[in-house]
């Protein structure tokens, strides 16, 4: 039976202390006939906190990092349809919290512990993550598997902020080295001068985009993080046509770069967290999807790709604080000893967070001995995070039922659209599009987990 969109929730009592009980609310809205309830207010770390049960709870309990980033926004589509289904679901939000992974876990522990306190015990909880969510999914099965039985992500570094940080930083690097934009790439002094650095990659796009050389050069520069030729629009340029696809790296470039989410990883971690110093860029290009881009793109300008890759391999280089990276480590990347199972949905065109990274974290798992425990499926969007909440959804069905039955279900694209129809016939909530395809996505150039963990040098 379609279900109608829940309203707004109402507040009905006043936050009794600074970090102490709670904001009680209640939607005002009828499910099955009853109110759904909610708590809601701030934690002692000025995180917003809020959690809602709905009347006809089945004992799942669903926690998200950005469940409450705006307290005035009303209920997501994707909330609206777990609590018609039965699902109470609550969360944080992620900031003041910002890159400190762990303490959002111990954050959503404590939501939780408060919903114990008011309605009692659920008999599963699951990790819902998207985007800076999707770190603290992958972290909190890994800290707290006595917890979280389940995860289901989208958009959210699956490669850690180690190996993340690295592949972004050989993209900038190079950057700088053919634009002649005095970019600071890493180790940044203050909010402002991350700021300022926005503006100076926007600038060194636009240098090389104007030149056949100069283009030649961005495309090797995007190389080394494996951006995709396809970061913005509703249709990907055609599969030879490297004009349009430079375009669109350009984009990813301008995009997929904000120098203010590494200043604070910096602040995180306590310094430079990412290096150079030992890398061959030859190497990198050899085994970048771009190479045969490049070259195509080096050939048409008439210029000489090895004499780049020599001035790449004489440029000074960035090393990293050993210190930084160890908590960058632990704190920031995974070892993919999971006990639980993961359904990842994500877009092939995002510039933020490239397909690479999921393809990193399903190594990872795999290398840890799990790689039964995960699935992946791949969408046709482009953007970061542009996941519909129906294709969200559909892989949370996914979940549930692997949950319930041990086994998973088919989760190739035909099976997630034919499921994800099923979803919207059975609702009112504008769910948004199904668009599952078959994609295979391309191994990271400088992969760094669990296994690399204390080996770092200068």
């Amino acid at each position: 039976m379609a279900m109608k969109r829940l309203p707004l929730w109402t507040i009905v009592v006043i936050l009794a202390g600074v970090g102490s009980p709670l904001v009680l609310g209640q939607a005002n809205g009828p499910q099955h006939g009853q109110a759904a309830e909610a708590l809601a207010g701030k934690l002692a770390d000025g995180s917003n906190y809020r959690v809602v049960k709905p009347a006809q709870w089945n004992g799942t309990l669903v926690l998200d990092l950005d469940f409450i980033n705006n307290p005035s926004a009303p209920p997501s589509a994707i909330e609206q349809w777990m609590v018609a289904s039965g699902y109470a679901i609550g969360g944080i939000s992620r900031e003041p919290i910002a890159y400190r992974f762990p303490q959002a876990v111990d954050d959503l522990l404590t939501v939780r512990a408060m919903f114990i306190d008011r309605w009692g015990a659920p008999k599963r909880t699951l990790s819902l993550g998207n985007s800076r969510g999707a770190f603290v999914s992958r972290i909190a099965l890994e800290r707290r598997p006595d917890i979280f039985v389940g995860a289901l992500m989208s958009a959210g570094g699956g490669a850690g902020e180690v190996a993340l940080h690295n592949a972004k930083l050989d993209a900038l690097w190079a950057l700088k080295q053919f634009s002649g934009v005095p970019l600071a790439v890493a180790g940044f002094s203050s909010q402002a001068e991350a700021a300022a650095e926005g503006m100076k990659i926007q600038e060194a796009v636009k240098t090389l985009q104007a030149t056949p050389l100069g283009r030649a050069r961005l495309a090797l520069a995007a190389a080394f993080e494996q951006l995709p030729v396809w970061a913005d629009g509703d249709q990907p340029p055609a599969d030879t046509d490297y004009e349009a696809q430079l375009d669109q790296l350009a984009i990813g470039f301008t995009a997929g770069h904000p120098a203010v989410v590494r200043f604070n990883i910096e602040q995180t971690a306590g310094g430079v967290f990412s290096w150079n110093h030992d890398v061959d860029y030859k190497d990198l290009l050899s085994r970048s999807r771009l190479s045969p881009m490049v070259t195509a793109l080096y050939r048409k300008a008439g210029s000489d790709l090895e004499a780049d890759l020599q001035t790449l391999a004489r440029a000074p280089r960035i090393t990293a604080s050993p210190a930084a990276v160890a908590v960058a480590e632990k704190t920031m990347s995974y070892s993919g000893k999971i006990s639980s199972p993961v359904l990842i949905v994500d877009n092939i065109g995002d510039p933020f967070d490239v397909e690479s990274f999921d393809r990193a974290y399903e190594r990872t798992v795999t290398n840890a001995g799990n790689g039964a425990l995960l699935r992946m499926t791949w969408v046709r969007s482009s953007r970061h995070s542009t996941q519909s909440p129906l294709e969200r959804l559909a892989g949370f069905s996914v979940l549930i039922e692997r949950l319930d039955t041990g086994r998973w279900a088919d989760t190739s694209p035909e099976a997630m659209n034919a499921r994800a129809a099923q979803i919207r016939q059975a609702t009112a909530i504008d769910l948004g599009p199904a668009r599952f395809i078959p994609y295979q996505a391309p191994e990271i150039l400088r992969p760094w987990d669990g296994r690399n963990w204390g080996t770092y040098k200068q």
